[in-house]
């Protein structure tokens, strides 16, 4: 399904030499039993667009507003509270390329409104997400090996030389372009039917499409989604890690996209050129739900511990 694509499992079963009804029958058990989730990372650099993973330290009594502020610009695309070195939020945001700066300047204006104290930003690259490597699984025995020291060792060895993929063009495409990828990011295995009901558009004109997202490099990466540890007993956590040189970063990236808990990486980056531009329209919307939880009698916040999901 990784190489081949989520939806054509006659391909699969081809491929597999395993008999189509099988092939079907399997891929069915395991998303009834909530056990696989498919999706797409769709290329954001040719949408034209940018990913931002911004940690916001909430001030007390403040955490239920600081969801709806981020929420304000309209470019989130996941919010989730966390505790550790950032007490408050999580989240992250696909943002035009030419508001980049717009976005930097509205969390400084919500740290200025007292919702947060501090604030960090990191400009992420294209998001993979590896298999889980169940080479380290031994089936009998029903239990993971972990190989810390060898892992360690292979992180600290010294990196060759190599050469980075410069990040896409943005590409043409339209509305239309853009409900599909929507669509195949909350579910891989939408039906085709489903899309040309949604879109008013026959089977074939909507398979069109799709190919031709497809072929054009619209989609960065399908996704297979398989916990490979059961929730009730695991952690979700996201790290930061700083390597030296590019050559480290891509060293680092071949380790860790081998190792069997890691759910997904992303290159990252922080600018410090500071923000230029001025947003009033954002600041209006910022005030207004700040004034309008002021105004709120009876609430009372919720402190959760729910730890941040993935591997940055």
């Amino acid at each position: 399904m990784r190489k081949y694509g989520l939806r054509n499992l006659q391909l699969i079963a081809d491929k597999t030499n395993i008999p189509r009804p099988t092939v079907h029958a399997r891929v069915s058990k395991l998303e009834k039993e909530g056990l696989l989730r498919t999706w797409i990372h769709p290329n954001y650099a040719k949408l034209g667009l940018v990913r931002g993973m911004a940690l916001l330290t909430t001030k007390p009594g403040r955490e239920l507003l600081a969801p709806e502020a981020l929420r304000v610009p309209g470019y989130w695309l996941r919010l989730i509270r966390c505790m550790g070195e950032c007490n408050g939020y999580y989240s992250t945001h696909a943002i035009p390329l030419e508001k980049r700066w717009d976005f930097e300047q509205y969390l400084e204006k919500i740290v200025a409104s007292g919702i947060a104290s501090e604030y960090r930003l990191l400009w992420l690259g294209e998001a993979r997400s590896p298999l889980p490597d169940f080479r380290y699984y031994d089936p009998k025995k029903k239990s993971w090996t972990f190989d810390w020291p060898g892992w360690l060792e292979a992180l600290a060895a010294k990196p060759g030389q190599t050469q980075r993929k410069n990040s896409s063009a943005p590409g043409m495409f339209d509305k239309k372009d853009l409900i599909i990828l929507k669509e195949l990011v909350k579910d891989g295995r939408t039906k085709l039917t489903h899309l040309a009901g949604l879109l008013e558009m026959t089977v074939p004109a909507v398979k069109y499409r799709f190919d031709n997202l497809a072929r054009s490099g619209f989609i960065q990466e399908y996704v297979i989604d398989m916990l490979p540890f059961p929730p009730e007993i695991s952690d979700l956590y996201e790290m930061v890690l700083d390597f030296k040189s590019n050559e480290g970063l891509c060293h680092g990236e071949k380790i860790l996209s081998s190792l069997p808990m890691v759910m997904t990486l992303s290159e990252y980056y922080e600018d410090n050129t500071g923000w230029q531009y001025d947003n009033l329209e954002y600041f209006e919307k910022l005030r207004k739900v700040s004034s309008a939880f002021d105004k709120e009698e009876g609430i009372q916040a919720n402190f959760q511990s729910a730890p941040v999901l993935g591997f940055q």
